[in-house]
């Protein structure tokens, strides 16, 4: 079993990604970044995925240390400096930031970040459970919980779930107000999952 999408330099690791999603005459950029790896993940009922590991463009300002020494400054100012730095770093505006940290934050897992383990949203726990009701319950308020810890420039309206089965994904609703500004906005954060089986111990 082969994937030519691997055998492509489509997908090579160190190459730009964006994923773009919505109807043809309106596509929403979810996610611009970089790709670190690839791989092949053997789900239940023997179904195959590639599995494409990304992160942020400001990924690479995580690789290794430089000190700086800022006087007088605001914290933004200081921000936007360090990153030009890193030229493929995009300084963005509030709006675009917050919803770059929500993707961020859903993509990473507790216990992923050197220093900061209790960063992240623990949804791959469900990515092989049954999407129920209650699977869905229990999805809504780990996202929930963790936007009011680690995001807390925005109020969550309301998380909504819309699932695609045969193709593995829950899209993701979040529904949200930015503090600062009494703006109403919303994202589409694509989930993927693999049903779980009947399959018993013996």
């Amino acid at each position: 079993m082969s994937f030519k999408e691997t055998d492509s330099n489509s997908f090579k690791p160190g190459n730009t990604i964006r994923i773009d999603a919505g109807d043809i005459d309106k596509q929403q950029t979810l996610f611009e970044g970089i790709i670190l790896e690839t791989g092949i993940k053997i789900g239940g009922k023997a179904r195959s995925q590639m599995v494409v590991e990304c992160r942020d463009f400001a990924y690479q300002a995580t690789q290794g240390r430089k000190n700086r020494i800022f006087e007088k400054k605001k914290d933004s100012d200081m921000i936007k400096e360090v990153l030009k730095a890193y030229g493929s770093v995009k300084v963005v505006a509030n709006e675009e930031n917050i919803r770059q940290s929500l993707i961020t934050l859903l993509s990473t897992s507790p216990g992923e970040r050197v220093h900061r383990y209790d960063y992240g949203c623990p949804i791959r726990e469900y990515a092989f459970e049954t999407m129920s009701t209650s699977t869905k319950t229990m999805l809504r308020d780990k996202i929930e919980q963790s936007i009011i810890l680690f995001e807390p420039r925005v109020i969550v309206n309301k998380i909504d779930f819309e699932e695609k089965q045969e193709e593995g994904i829950l899209n993701i609703l979040i529904d949200y107000t930015i503090r600062q500004t009494n703006r109403r906005t919303n994202m589409v954060y694509p989930f993927y999952f693999v049903e779980g089986t009947d399959l018993r111990e013996i």
